[in-house]
């Protein structure tokens, strides 16, 4: 970030705090009672404890390679609640890049300047936008953009919101490719990704996702909202309580503004992990993450054979994790910017 813009962003900032200083909002209770499997609803409810989530689910799939036992539970939810499901969108762009390269219309070398106009971040391939090696940065730092979300963080605005392909891809001519080759996720490239996957299909990105995947795949309750979530979308709440702004952005939606419910992305998990989904191949490491971890299309592994990705958006935070040595899946979806990472990874390995 240039000198300028970190003044700008200073004095965003503070104006963002002072501001946030007059309106504390009431947090709201995480329900103390549970639906679904009482056990699993129990421990639910004690991992929750403290914490400001007024809607949260989990769900957990022992022997999903073989016979796969489901159990569900919920915290002032059910199995059709709809959730924003932030990052973990990024695996159903890894999905469709596979099922893309399947059917001859990419190769993991095709340039992204091949398929949009986006000057020197063009040389990127659709293989390091997929890995997030491109060297691209997680957000494009043009002034406008780095006051908007940080203003989003008192006002609740969604910080993506009017931003089209075009508009994405026009904020893509104005950086290169520094840190080429080396993992620094990016939001930014995801999202070209995404969009430059419909320019290759002669569609674009929302139709690929409901063709190729959730009709596949009888995803009825999973949605891309391309710029508008609708006035009976569920909202989400910050980690202070206040409710937030639907995230459906149509630019970064490749990256972050699927919804989804719990019975939708637990079948999309399994289906993933058991090799059955379209873009399935989407899982299999390709390049190095750190700290002992590899990527594929979007989908990390530990060095502890876990395949797994989280999300967060304004008023969300999403987790899906498959234990492929214990051959169990969890997926957990909150209502509120509280991780919920940890709580995934505990159902992971506790026995049941």
């Amino acid at each position: 970030m240039t000198k300028r813009l970190r003044i700008i962003a200073g004095i965003a900032a503070a104006a963002v705090l002072a501001a946030g200083v007059l309106a504390m909002p009431r947090p709201p209770q995480t329900p103390s009672e549970s639906s679904g499997d009482p056990e699993l609803g129990a421990r639910l409810v004690e991992l929750a404890e403290g914490g400001i989530r007024p809607r949260l689910s989990a769900v957990v799939v022992d022997d999903v390679s073989g016979e796969p036992r489901t159990v569900s539970a919920h915290l002032g939810a059910d199995d059709a609640t709809e959730y924003e499901i932030g990052s973990v969108s990024k695996t159903f762009t890894g999905a469709l890049l596979a099922v893309a390269i399947e059917r001859g219309e990419v190769e993991e070398g095709t340039r992204l300047g091949d398929l949009l106009e986006v000057g020197a971040a063009g040389d990127a391939t659709l293989l390091e936008l997929a890995t997030h090696t491109s060297g691209l940065p997680r957000l494009p730092a043009d002034p406008g953009f780095v006051i908007g979300s940080l203003l989003s963080q008192y006002t609740g605005a969604d910080p993506y919101a009017g931003s089209t392909p075009e508009s994405v891809a026009a904020q893509a001519r104005g950086v290169d490719l520094g840190g080429r080759g080396d993992y620094e996720y990016s939001n930014l490239g995801t999202a070209l990704l995404g969009h430059a996957l419909g320019e290759a299909a002669g569609s674009d990105y929302a139709t690929l996702l409901q063709e190729r995947i959730l009709d596949p795949l009888g995803l009825d309750a999973t949605r891309y909202p391309a710029g508008d979530a609708g006035p009976d979308a569920p909202l989400g709440v910050t980690a202070a309580g206040r409710e937030v702004d639907a995230w459906a952005s149509d630019g970064y939606g490749p990256t972050g503004s699927i919804r989804s419910t719990p019975a939708d992305l637990a079948a999309y998990a399994v289906a993933t992990a058991r090799g059955e989904a379209p873009g399935s191949s989407a899982t299999e490491p390709r390049a190095d993450a750190g700290d002992g971890q590899r990527i594929g299309y979007g989908w990390h592994t530990d060095d502890d054979g876990v395949l797994w990705h989280n999300g967060g958006t304004g008023g969300f935070s999403s987790m899906v994790a498959y234990d492929t040595e214990a051959d169990r899946l969890a997926v957990v979806l909150g209502a509120s910017t509280e991780s919920v990472d940890a709580m995934a990874r505990q159902l992971l390995e506790e026995d049941r």
